[in-house]
């Protein structure tokens, strides 16, 4: 599944609350999430976010920081599913 959160991090709490739901009933098995907001690649506040929707959801993740932007992206899967390569 692929999802543009619209600047998750800079949204409200519900609105990120009401997201990780929506992902909680869809399941899927593997996830890329795009426009994570961490200003500046603050990648201390990008790992947060990630996090906290990987917690939501009992996935396993990681961020992928974007180069000129302030909107990242991450991807999630479940922690069934072993991982062959991060290339």
């Amino acid at each position: 599944m692929s999802w543009n959160l619209l600047s998750y991090g800079k949204s409200a709490k519900s609105t990120r609350r009401g997201q990780h739901e929506s992902l909680r009933f869809l399941r899927p098995d593997l996830v890329c999430l795009q426009e994570i907001y961490a200003v500046g690649a603050d990648l201390a506040e990008l790992d947060r976010l990630v996090t906290s929707i990987a917690e939501a959801l009992g996935m396993v993740a990681f961020a992928v920081p974007a180069r000129h932007s302030d909107c990242h992206l991450a991807i999630l899967w479940r922690p069934e599913y072993e991982v062959l390569s991060q290339r």
